[in-house]
């Protein structure tokens, strides 16, 4: 990698910290947001490849990808282009849950500018904090839409990551 494609890999992952921030910040009592890819590490995984947490939070996201079958309680939501909120684990979401301490989660599709789905955007919540309800989460989702499709179209710039 060349000096110039260094620093614009620097720069895409700093934007991209920085999207997940005004998320966190958006999300009221979340404690932490993440962002993964579908295909990252194998067609069938996903990783986490960029995160952030409150000052309430300090466990770091799991290393290497996980089955995309932890996925399968939220994907069609999410090739759908919508958010889904699951407010406890299940079989399915489990291991997720378990790797970030969470007990709640959004998950918000990170689309790209064909509508093909490139990962998601999660919003966790930890057992002492609650998720918004009603016209909140609402407006939570579209940001997290939002966010998720400003995420998917710098993941789409020819830079190395």
């Amino acid at each position: 990698m060349s000096y110039t494609e260094s620093r614009q890999a620097t720069a895409a992952h700093r934007l991209i910290k920085q999207l997940l921030k005004a998320i966190l910040e958006a999300s009221g009592s979340a404690s932490r947001v993440c962002f993964g890819v579908i295909g990252e590490v194998e067609p069938r995984q996903q990783a986490v490849i960029e995160w952030v947490a409150s000052s309430r939070s300090h466990q770091k996201p799991p290393e290497g990808g996980q089955p995309i079958a932890d996925w399968d309680a939220f994907l069609p939501a999410l090739s759908e282009g919508l958010c889904a909120m699951l407010p406890r684990p299940n079989a399915l979401t489990r291991v997720c849950f378990q790797a970030f301490s969470a007990t709640s989660m959004l998950v918000c599709p990170a689309t790209d500018e064909h509508g093909r789905l490139a990962g998601a955007l999660f919003i966790l919540w930890d057992r002492n904090e609650a998720p918004p309800q009603a016209e909140p989460l609402g407006r939570l989702m579209a940001a997290g839409k939002r966010v998720g499709g400003q995420i998917a179209a710098v993941q789409a710039l020819p830079i190395p990551f």
